[in-house]
């Protein structure tokens, strides 16, 4: 009999220590889950400096209600990619440690002369937090360090998502003009003239040679009206990044287009945020094939941006006779 209560009294004791453990280790664990950033929110963020392990440094700044990059003329960044990288770091959970010593900054990439990517969020020329992300040890996760902590965590950020490459953040509508158009000159490669002019829900096509087009051709409204919401709806791929911008600037463009909206004479452009800003509302478009390139330069920025080959295609193909077809085939 005494053996028996002897190991009971064994196990309950050991049941006793392991319920200890557990509320131990639950707290503990609790205390590695909080969040790894800690933003403080009554600090506006109005700028990230993103760097990486080349020294090549990509400023985002808050510009009223949009993003920018300042560096390359305030051409306007896409706001959800912001939104994305921002979410991630708000949410990212500190886990368990990874490791805490400068050697294993080193192996892990997030030191502080040896990194693959450093993030600098401001609050004007406040710093509100400065960190260094590196190696991924899995999808969707990379090692994190805080500046001025050796700590070093896995958090779950996407690692594009905090890219230098100007083609992840340029807003690719930049350059959209929206539906509102009435009227678009165009100047061919071999210099031909001509302009498409919206009356009504019609288009007609006006020649300074003949004062509009001759009493046996007929304006092809499917074709213009085609090729308007070509030009309206125009979505780059990115910015030109080639060798030297100059030969193309001494090269003849595949065509000019000079742009008319309806609602230019109301101050800002309702159907096109990006160009609120410009003085003049009607850009000037020029495209240019070049060096296995398809680029568009708009008069409101000083860059050429790449346009996709079908959308080159269609808005270069913009002779005179595109647009007309035969009277009897009406």
């Amino acid at each position: 009999m005494r053996r028996w209560i002897t190991l009971l009294t064994v196990i309950f004791i050991i049941q006793l220590g392991l319920s200890i453990y557990s509320q131990l280790d639950v707290g503990q664990a609790s205390s590695h889950q909080g969040l790894w950033l800690n933003i403080d929110d009554s600090k506006p963020l109005t700028a990230i400096h993103i760097t990486d392990q080349a020294g090549s440094e990509l400023v985002i700044r808050q510009q009223g209600e949009r993003w920018v990059l300042p560096h390359y003329s305030n051409i306007p960044v896409e706001t959800s990619a912001v939104e994305r990288l921002l979410a991630e770091l708000k949410t990212a959970k500190k886990g368990w440690p990874v490791a805490a010593s400068v050697s294993a900054a080193e192996r892990f990439s997030v030191a502080t002369k040896d990194y693959k990517r450093k993030l600098t969020l401001k609050s004007g020329e406040d710093e509100i937090s400065a960190f260094y992300l590196g190696t991924s040890p899995s999808f969707r996760k990379i090692h994190g360090r805080l500046a001025g902590d050796e700590t070093i965590y896995a958090i779950r950020i996407t690692p594009h998502h905090a890219s230098v490459d100007i083609k992840h953040w340029l807003d690719k509508t930049l350059l959209y003009l929206g539906p509102d158009l009435n009227r678009v000159s165009v100047t061919t490669k071999l210099s031909e003239q001509f302009s498409l002019v919206k009356s009504g829900d019609m288009w007609t096509l006006e020649d300074p040679k003949s004062n509009g087009a001759g009493s046996d051709e007929i304006a092809n409204q499917r074709i213009i009206k085609q090729f308007i919401s070509g030009i309206g709806a125009v979505s780059v791929t990115g910015l030109w990044q080639g060798r030297e911008q100059q030969p193309v600037d001494t090269l003849p463009p595949a065509v000019t287009l000079s742009v008319n909206s309806s609602t230019a004479n109301d101050g800002i452009n309702t159907s096109n945020h990006n160009i609120s800003n410009h003085n003049d509302e009607n850009p000037s478009l020029r495209l240019y094939q070049y060096d296995g390139y398809y680029l568009i330069k708009s008069s409101h920025y000083p860059y050429y941006f790449e346009l996709p080959k079908a959308r080159f295609e269609l808005l270069t193909q913009a002779d005179r006779e595109h647009f007309l077809k035969p009277s009897q085939s009406d």
